[in-house]
């Protein structure tokens, strides 16, 4: 009974087998070796390429590792004994554009984190041969295989086509690269990339657009608002009304409806400015302003001739300065408000001298006053905090007086340079043509030499002499038909 309790307990013989699995992608295959039990049979090599056969693999099998598990006798592992290739997709091709595809209005931040809504850049500008877009060619994929030799093909990717488009071509170095054929602005829509040689706003310029900012000739149907600004390279043309804005165009400048502004705008040129009419603005031009009816509370400023000679024009409480003369119909009015026509001279050298001779005239002024503060220190016995505190005091008013007499050379050495500008940049032959009334109170000024109206006068023409200003009946110089053209004329 003992002995029995101890007898060995014996092992049933079982034979050992070979599996070999797929995966699912049949990507990879594995192999399980079962070892035998008791005296089971145990699998050899050929036994596995056997089950390896009957899956199918044939591709990718790692004879190597298949002859380590049975020479190593690394039975009930699984190892992965046969791997495939995994195929690479083709890479799709795509166009980078090298500007906004959707401008939004999202506002620009300044240096110190404010946020400037006017300023919104809706509008792309471009230039001829800058880049607009690259097609990046597609990037051929390589086939895979499956462990049982099964090609796997990448997947079949969307063509994509070079834009085409108005106003681009093939860059000449790189024919995947369009650019820009002129100067313009760019937008694409769809598969069209369109570069326009002129800038059409079909709004007012506000809120809804921003500042604009423009390389090519530029067209606003609507206005444009107060403290908005446009900036323009080439020829502008508004139809709206010009409000209280900041206006700049490299060549002419065309106000359709006229200019009202509220004595804080300004409108410059560097070709010439043509307006309905002008309402408490500055108008600054390089060449000729040409207005037609009502201008008044205005600065007006050309480098050419300033011309305001429509029937319904009327000048009123302005100043005008041209360098080769003004002709209107009528200026002044019977309330002699004030008018001051300067002629022969480059307007804003002529400006630039009467702020530097206002502050010269402030400096001078000054340097009296603390030169007089001065000598009464000296001579006062007594002076409040005694002795110590008059010298102080005195020390620093002779401070302040080398400081104003410093800045008084300066304004005046910097008035001498204007003045030579001036005097070198006259133009003795301008004139002053009234065609219609000019009304007394109204200053003319003509290469400095200085009148001022006494009573109403017509058709008559103020010139200029090295003694005097002269004037002119032009009933006596010209016919009734040559003044007529001249009215006409430009």
């Amino acid at each position: 009974m003992l002995k029995s309790l101890f007898k060995k307990k014996e092992i049933q013989d079982e034979d050992g087998e070979v599996i070999v699995k797929l995966s699912e992608n049949q990507l990879k295959a594995s192999i399980y070796v079962k070892g035998p039990a008791g005296d089971g049979y145990e699998p050899t090599m050929y036994d596995a390429y056997d089950a390896i056969k009957k899956k199918g693999i044939t591709f990718g099998l790692d004879d190597n590792l298949l002859l380590k598990i049975f020479e190593n006798k690394e039975f009930n592992r699984e190892f992965i004994i046969a791997k495939g290739k995994k195929f690479i997709q083709t890479k799709q091709g795509k166009i980078k554009c090298f500007f906004k595809i959707n401008p939004d209005l999202k506002p620009l931040e300044d240096k110190k984190g404010n946020l400037d809504y006017k300023n919104v850049k809706l509008i792309q500008n471009v230039n001829k041969g800058d880049k607009l877009c690259e097609f990046i060619p597609p990037e051929k994929g390589t086939p895979g295989k499956t462990v049982t030799g099964k090609n796997i093909q990448p997947e079949d990717i969307k063509e994509i086509k070079i834009p085409s488009g108005v106003n681009i071509e093939k860059d000449p170095n790189n024919e995947n690269i369009l650019i820009s054929s002129l100067d313009g602005t760019v937008r694409i829509i769809g598969n069209i990339i369109e570069v326009n040689p002129m800038l059409l706003i079909k709004s007012d310029v506000d809120f809804s657009t921003g500042n604009i900012e423009s390389h090519i000739p530029t067209k606003i149907i609507g206005d444009v608002k107060s403290t908005f600004s446009v900036n323009v390279k080439k020829d502008l043309e508004v139809i709206g009304i010009i409000e209280d804005a900041e206006i700049y165009a490299g060549g002419s400048i065309v106000a359709k409806s006229g200019i009202i502004g509220k004595k804080n705008g300004k409108i410059v040129a560097d070709g010439n400015i043509s307006a309905m009419n002008c309402q408490k603005m500055t108008l600054i031009s390089r060449k000729d302003i040409i207005l037609n009816e009502r201008v008044s509370d205005s600065m007006i400023i050309a480098d050419g001739k300033i011309k305001i000679k429509s029937r319904r024009s009327e000048i009123m409480r302005c100043k005008i300065i041209a360098k080769d003369g003004v002709e209107v119909r009528n200026i002044g009015n019977d309330n002699y408000e004030p008018v001051e026509v300067v002629i022969g001279m480059p307007g804003e050298f002529f400006l630039e001298r009467e702020s530097l001779s206002i502050r010269l005239r402030q400096l001078k002024e000054a340097v009296d006053r603390t030169g007089k503060s001065i000598k009464l220190a000296h001579k006062m016995q007594a002076f409040k905090g005694g002795a110590a505190a008059r010298k102080d005091s005195i020390l620093k008013l002779q401070q302040n007086y080398s400081e104003l007499v410093k800045q008084l050379n300066d304004i005046k050495e910097k008035k001498e340079k204007i003045d030579f500008e001036i005097k070198n940049k006259k133009n003795k032959n301008a004139s002053f043509i009234v065609f219609g009334k000019i009304f007394p109170k109204v200053k003319i000024n003509i290469c400095d030499k200085k009148i001022m109206t006494t009573e109403e006068n017509s058709l008559i023409e103020y010139k200029y002499t090295d003694e005097e200003i002269i004037e002119i009946d032009l009933k006596e110089k010209y016919s009734k038909l040559e003044i007529q053209r001249m009215m006409l004329k430009g």
